[in-house]
């Protein structure tokens, strides 16, 4: 009896549960299968619901495996999700319905614009295509770019009335449950008349099934009907939202509340276009720069593809083109206004996409050697040395001194050999040791001929990313150039069996290739 006590309390405090501490009867069968349970408070009961224990308005009794005990625990005592698992095992679908998705296919055009739907036959050349309430359209492959699988709104690829058919068919309602499932099924189709009536003949075969519930739904379909054609405005809004046209969605909104101020679906419509508002909000800040970066290097690659442009002039219609173009061609896309899309690139705090880069290349030298050493922190060949000098946990003053005497003296008894062998040589030591630019062909103009479109195309769009103000920098690297391996000179032994260095023709001595990471 101790143990029930202590097992009461704590269900009490955990969360008003009441707990039986009675056992089943002799011959008593209850359920097989085992629930686990999520209560709101964050513990979990583990147990069978009783075959009678299952109580739609309030929540279910269940036997608990551990001890045998008999549990009530409340719908509203649980997570919401296992209330609706239990609740639908039992029949029961959410009074409240979600939109009713189907499997169909999204078709998108090489003009940009999208279609959903369902296709019905197809060859290599057409598409026999149908969405919505209409007749089926036939479309060429010659105009599509992709088809893709997704999931979609019913009502946007069929006619809710042939889905009703479908299934009043295949549920054939006999109880007062069965109708109200019925009715909730038609209130995702926006089917009004139909739900009330399947609504009020639940109440027909039973007075007291849900009767507050089934009171209230009387009401709002019978409003709906009476505004029928605003209730079907309402719920065309919704549909065209759920298939990104949020522009078009909240236009005929506020054409709506604009011509019906005393509509008495006013309320509905103004919930309705906050909603989708927000929603295009979030839409517009993750697609914009999506596509944005694309538009971008497609505008980069067009000025890099003409010919007869000199790299001053590509250089400088980068930083005065491209941006623009990628805004307007991705509001295009969107079919959304340029000062959107504007806005959101501009945003500091704006989503950032996947890592893109643009290397300077071959070209690295063009920017001269401080522009080519911006961003980067070259290792300071005196923190080794002060590295050298400080002193160990236990290491004394005078060993210390001792130390440093002893590096100095062998500094300079290396620097004496090196003195001695390279006497004669001496002259012929023309590469400084450290990144430079040499004053060598070719020049800018013509290296710039020599270029592919894919290498100019990396060099404008790292010109692009340092020069564009809403381009976020995360990193500038850089990289061994291909031709001398980083050295920065070439080496070779002349006639006189001299070896010799001169600069790589290709980096001038810079030895690195400038590489601009951004999002």
């Amino acid at each position: 009896m101790t143990h029930v006590s202590k097992l009461l309390a704590g269900l009490l405090l955990a969360g008003s549960i009441a707990a039986l501490p009675a056992r089943a009867a002799p011959g008593e069968s209850d359920g097989d299968e085992v629930q686990v349970i999520r209560l709101r408070v964050g513990t979990e009961i583990v147990g069978v619901i009783t075959p009678d224990g299952f109580d739609e308005a309030r929540g279910v009794r269940v036997r608990r495996v551990d001890d045998d005990a008999l549990l009530d625990i409340g719908f509203d005592q649980m997570l919401p999700e296992d209330a609706r698992r239990i609740r639908a095992a039992h029949g029961y679908m959410p009074d409240d319905p979600d939109p009713i998705l189907v499997d169909a296919m999204r078709i998108k055009f090489l003009d940009g614009s999208v279609m959903t739907g369902v296709i019905l036959e197809q060859d290599s050349d057409t598409i026999k295509f149908k969405h919505g309430a209409g007749a089926p359209t036939v479309l060429k492959r010659s105009g599509v770019r992709s088809v893709e699988p997704v999931k979609v709104d019913a009502l946007e690829v069929y006619d809710p009335e042939e889905l009703y058919g479908r299934e009043l068919a295949a549920r054939n309602p006999a109880t007062a449950l069965d109708h109200y499932n019925v009715a909730l099924y038609c209130e995702s189709l926006q089917l009004w008349a139909h739900a009330k009536e399947h609504l009020a003949k639940a109440a027909e075969l039973d007075a007291s099934f849900k009767a507050d519930l089934v009171g209230q739904k009387q009401k709002q379909y019978e409003r709906r009907i009476e505004a029928g054609e605003d209730s079907e405005l309402i719920a065309k809004a919704q549909r065209m939202a759920r298939s990104d046209q949020y522009d078009a969605a909240l236009a005929k909104l506020d054409e709506f509340l604009k011509a019906k101020p005393g509509s008495a679906l006013r309320p509905d419509a103004e919930k309705v276009r906050g909603r989708i508002a927000k929603a295009r909000e979030h839409w517009l800040g993750e697609q914009t720069i999506v596509y944005f970066f694309t538009h971008v290097d497609r505008a980069i690659r067009k000025i890099a593809a003409e010919p007869k442009a000199t790299a001053k002039e590509c250089r400088k219609r980068v930083e005065t083109e491209v941006t623009k173009a990628a805004i307007d061609t991705t509001a295009k896309y969107l079919k959304v206004a340029p000062s959107d899309v504007q806005r959101v690139w501009e945003d500091a705090k704006r989503q950032t996409a996947s890592p893109h880069f643009g290397s300077y290349g071959s070209g690295t030298w063009t920017l001269g050697l401080e522009g080519a050493m911006k961003g980067l922190t070259p290792e300071d060949p005196n923190k080794k040395a002060d590295a050298a000098a400080k002193p160990a946990k236990d290491e004394s003053l005078e060993d210390r001194i001792k130390k440093l005497l002893e590096e100095k003296k062998k500094a300079q008894e290396e620097a004496q050999k090196k003195g001695k062998k390279g006497g004669p040589q001496q002259p012929n030591k023309k590469m400084a040791s450290g990144p430079q630019i040499a004053d060598i062909p070719p020049t800018e103009e013509e290296w710039w001929v020599t270029l592919t479109i894919d290498e100019k195309t990396g060099y404008l769009t790292a010109w692009w990313a340092e020069h564009e103000a809403n381009a976020k920098l995360y990193r500038v690297d850089q990289q061994p150039c291909v031709t001398c391996s980083g050295l920065g000179s070439l080496r070779y032994v002349n006639p006189d069996g001299q070896e010799m260095a001169k600069p790589c023709p290709r980096c001038k001595g810079l030895q690195f290739d400038r590489v601009v990471r951004f999002h």
